[in-house]
């Protein structure tokens, strides 16, 4: 992806996490659900960055509008 993007590009992950120490596959769904830790440790894998916002903070949000019996959700820059 990093050989892809435009200078000052940007890819944003969306996805659902787990409260488990890796990842949930369903078998069912044929779907994985990693940790938040475990999404975190591929993007260093990746050799990616999060982005900083102006006043330094990583650029990570939460969706917050979910209800609560739906898994945490990050917004992630990099």
């Amino acid at each position: 992806c990093m050989k892809s993007l435009r200078k000052d590009g940007v890819i944003v992950i969306k996805d659902n996490t787990c409260n488990d120490l890796a990842f949930m596959a369903d078998k069912d769904d044929s779907d994985v659900t990693r940790s938040y830790q475990y999404l975190m440790a591929l993007v260093k894998e990746s050799g990616l960055s999060i982005v900083k916002s102006k006043s330094g903070e990583h650029m990570i949000q939460w969706q917050d509008d979910f209800p609560s019996d739906i898994w945490p959700v990050p917004m992630i820059a990099l």
